[in-house]
This record gives structure tokens, C-alpha cells and sequence, in this order.
């Protein structure tokens, strides 16, 4: 469906659309998210514009109980084989 580096890149351009930056995002994949001043209603923004950006529904996803790039990508995958979409 999609690796981990287009799911880290989608991540990253989802937070610099949702916090307006205009500099490129840079973030290690186990960095805490919030440290990039993504509260919860930035942090569903984020999980919709990686779903736009990766055509894919995650359905009712809860970015705080995946707050890394590695542990939102994992959580996603089994979203995804959960619902037979991966």
C-alpha cells in the first residue's frame, strides 16, 4: 500500500500544512509529535491530511496513542489489515 518512507513524508508535510510552516519539517521517526505543538484538535488534522495525502480512511484514529512516526505508521497498518485495506 505504502512504505515508511512515503508514510514519513506524508507525516511531514501534514505538519507543516497544519502549522502554517514554511520551513521544511525535520523529525526523527520515534521524535514525540507533540513536540511540534500539535494539540489534539492539529493532531486530527494531521491524521486527515495524511489520509488525503495517502488515500487511505483510518476511520476514528487517535494520534495520541501513536505520537511517533513509527508507532502512527504502525497503528495505521493495522488499521489498514484490519479492515482488509493494506
Amino acid at each position: 500500500m505504502f512504505t515508511l518512507d512515503e508514510f514519513r513524508e506524508a507525516v511531514k508535510v501534514g505538519i507543516k500544512k497544519v502549522l502554517k510552516k514554511t520551513e521544511d519539517v525535520v523529525i526523527s521517526d520515534d521524535e514525540d509529535l507533540g513536540d511540534y505543538g500539535l494539540d489534539s484538535l492539529a493532531g486530527i488534522s494531521l491524521v486527515l491530511e495524511v489520509e488525503k495525502s495517502l488515500d487511505i480512511d483510518l476511520g476514528e484514529f487517535d494520534i495520541d496513542e501513536a505520537n511517533t512516526i513509527n508507532l502512527f505508521y504502525a497503528k495505521a497498518k493495522r488499521v489498514l489489515e484490519e479492515f482488509g485495506d493494506w
